[in-house]
């Protein structure tokens, strides 16, 4: 299967996501690939990524289940591949998060929430994330 989306500056050789599914009257979600192997296998993603200071960390959103019922439980997580570290960025409980764009050191991002109607804006220093957990890509 080849990869449905890629996130420049970093060769698709070296990361991108391929779609495995679609909820049932919902987005899809995809698998995060790296060097054209699947990784974080049983972990589901949606379809956005950002890259940011110097494609050092990529943000994307995590879904946390596929059952339209309970869902969408989503969180933004937070990539250092330079480390080989991931963390949680923030939740989103019957919401989707996804990120906006970096200005410095700040990420932006935005949770939707579909049955309020309402999507709000946040802000974050990436220099203050916290609780890192070791990235297994290779």
């Amino acid at each position: 299967m080849a990869p449905l989306l890629s996130f420049p500056p970093v060769p698709l050789e070296r990361l991108g996501l391929h779609e495995l599914g679609e909820i049932p009257f919902g987005p899809p979600y995809y698998q995060l690939y790296w060097q054209q192997r699947p990784v974080l296998t049983g972990r589901y993603f949606g379809a956005e990524g950002l890259w940011a200071l110097a494609e050092r960390y990529f943000f994307c959103e995590e879904w946390h289940t596929l059952d339209r019922g309970k869902g969408p439980i989503t969180s933004l997580l937070a990539f250092d591949l330079v480390e080989q570290r991931q963390c949680v960025v923030s939740h989103a409980t019957r919401g989707f998060i996804r990120p906006v764009r970096v200005e410095g050191t700040t990420l932006i991002y935005e949770k939707t929430f579909l049955d309020r109607g309402t999507t709000t804006e946040y802000e974050r220093d990436i220099q203050t994330l916290s609780a890192w957990q070791p990235l297994y890509l290779s």
